[in-house]
Order: structure tokens, then sequence, then C-alpha cells
């Protein structure tokens, strides 16, 4: 009896006998590449230095803390490479194969390190975040999505008007320069990354020599600027010590000769500040001296100075003349230099927020994703 097939199913038989062979084809290329292949050396070992593309497109950052002086960014960190021992350009396949994370360790892939990193993480769920792509000519692609936290040198100084340049670094840990030489490809960030504590201003990429004793290494940078959110320290810190100051300055007003109720009254002042004071040193310790502990200090001596006013008029004898003229002299100047401070602590805040930070000529203007 001869059987009959329908063309639907015999075309359907061609696709699957095609898509066979092709997986064939590319498990017998792979397999062919690494025959003589040996991974611990470098392409073009003694020809010339071998460039290595870098692209990074970071897609978070987690965390940004001006306390641990760290950051950590979560990337794709994708290197760009050729090499024509793995080029397969002989008419087998004429598309690109794409290998697991398991074939990067049977090929030779750049030693790249990162210089100021503290901690990093590959990412493994549900598998690994990894893979291999290797054109016909024998450019190399590896692809990785890592977290990776950095160290951040950050100039506190200007807290909580400052603005912070943090970078990451990378190079060869063994190669110099005539061995590898790293340039930029891209870099970007993602528009829907958001902090509790920065604004992300912009950030730009840098090539560089490094010179160390070992010899001269091919460095890539990238800088990411930061702008501090200080709203929350006026609107919880800087503004209740002003209030506390004006509460301890309106002391002024009350009666000479009850002295007990005026130190009470500058008491709560200074023992407010005090606590803000410490709070902060707590959230953000630093060993150089902040501008918000500069307007603790002042708004403390403002407050001592009331209670030393406070001392002489009732030393001087409660409503005596000399003691009136000396409450009046105090209460002008006290008002004149609360007010004046404050000017000066608001200008002082607008300069440092119109600014940009050092460095930060020529780069990217990071555009948030509302």
């Amino acid at each position: 009896m001869k059987a009959h097939f329908s063309p639907t199913f015999l075309v359907l038989l061609g696709l699957l006998s095609l898509g066979l062979s092709e997986r064939i084809k590319v498990s017998e290329t792979l397999d062919r590449l690494l025959a003589d292949y040996d991974p611990r050396v470098r392409p073009n070992y003694q020809v010339e230095p071998l460039t290595v593309n870098v692209s990074l497109y970071v897609l978070d950052m987690p965390k940004i803390s001006s306390r641990d002086k760290e950051y950590t960014l979560m990337m794709f960190f994708r290197q760009f490479w050729k090499d024509e021992r793995l080029a397969y350009a002989d008419g087998s396949l004429q598309e690109n194969i794409v290998a697991s994370s398991g074939y990067s360790e049977k090929i030779w892939v750049p030693d790249t390190f990162f210089v100021n990193e503290r901690k990093a993480t590959f990412h493994h769920i549900p598998s690994p975040n990894e893979f291999i792509r290797i054109e016909p000519d024998g450019r190399i692609l590896r692809s990785v999505r890592i977290s990776v936290t950095l160290t951040c040198n950050m100039d506190m100084s200007g807290f909580p008007f400052d603005s912070q340049t943090c970078s990451m670094e990378m190079e060869s840990y063994g190669a110099q320069m005539k061995d590898i030489k790293y340039d930029w490809q891209a870099l970007d960030i993602s528009s829907h990354i958001h902090s509790e504590d920065f604004a992300i201003i912009g950030f730009k990429n840098v090539t560089e020599e490094a010179h160390l004793s070992t010899g001269s290494y091919s460095r890539l940078v990238m800088k990411i600027f930061f702008e501090r959110k200080s709203g929350y320290y006026v609107t919880v810190f800087m503004i209740p010590v002003a209030m506390l100051t004006i509460l301890a300055m309106m002391s002024m007003w009350m009666d000479r000769d009850n002295i007990i109720a005026r130190l009470g009254l500058i008491l709560v002042g200074i023992m407010g500040v005090m606590c803000s004071s410490t709070i902060v040193q707590v959230l953000h310790p630093a060993s150089e001296t902040k501008a918000i502990d500069v307007y603790f200090g002042i708004s403390v001596t403002m407050i001592f100075f009331v209670a030393l006013e406070a001392v002489i008029v009732t030393k001087k004898g409660g409503k005596t003349q000399s003691g009136s003229y000396i409450e009046s002299i105090a209460r002008l100047a006290m008002i004149t230099a609360f007010v004046l401070f404050q000017v000066v602590i608001f200008i002082y805040a607008m300069v440092l927020k119109m600014g940009y930070p050092d460095g930060s000529e020529d780069m990217v203007l990071f555009v948030p994703n509302k």
C-alpha cells in the first residue's frame, strides 16, 4: 500500500531537517574551532596590541552611600575584540554563532578588572547572565550582567549642598599597553534610575594611561556626576534649627528678672541644635568640616550669646537703665546677625547648586524619565 503525505507535512519535515542540519553545523564548527586552540595565548600575540572595545549600559544604582564612600551599579558589561583563530568564514556557516556562558571558559577572554572595586557579583538567576557571540570573521562579543560596588572619594565639605563625582576604572590585570589597548564603544545610563539622596547630573567616558611600577596599562574611566537632594536636610534639620535659634532669641523679650525661665528657653534651643548635629554626624560621618556643621556651630554660638546677654543683664540689676540699654543693643545685634547669617547660607547654597563638579566638561547630561 502506497503512503500519501500532505504538502504541509512535507514542508514541516523539510524545515525540521534543515533546522537539525544547521544545529549540527554549529556544533561541528564550535568543536572544530577549539581543536588546535590555546586559550592561554591572546590573539595577535607578539604581532601587535589587541584592541578591546568596551560598552556599558547602567541599569540601576541601588546604593549611593556618602557614609561608606561607595556606590553600586548593576549593568550590562560588553567587550568586543577580534580573534582570527575563531574565524569560520569558509562558507559552512553565514550567520553569527551565539554560545552559552560555558564557552567563555574555553577561549581567550580579556582579563579586565575594576580598579576601584570593593565587591562584584555575576548574576546567575534563573541562568548565568552571559553569552558569547562569534562572527564569521572572528570578531567576538562577550556580554555579562554584573553588579559592582565601587569606592567613591566624596568631598563632604559642601554637605548638604554638595555635588559628587564617582568613577569606575577598568584595565587589564596583567597585559600592558603593548599587549592590549582598551577603547570605548558606547556608554549609557538608564533614564529610569532614581536615587533617594542624589540626582544624576550627567556622565562621561575617559581613556587614560596608567603608569605603575609593573608597567604602563591602558585604562578606561567612566565618571558619573551627582547632585545631592538637599531639600530633606533643609526641612528636617536646618529650618528646625533656625526656629530653635529664634526661640532662644525670644527669651530677650521675657522679663529680665525671670532668669530661670530665660535660661530654660535657651537650654531647649541648645539641646535641640546639638541633637540635630549628632544625628547628622551619625548618618553622614566625615573627617572634614561640613557646611551643615558650620551652620549648627554658628547657631549654637548665637544661642550662647543670648545666654550671655541674659546673665549680664541680670547681673546689672533687673530693670535699671544700664540693663535696658544693654538688652536693646543685644536685641538689635542678634536680629541683624541672624538675618545676615541666613542670607549668607542661602547665597552659599545657590552658588553650590548652580555650579557643576570639577571635570564635568563635555559630559552627557542625564535626562531622567519622569
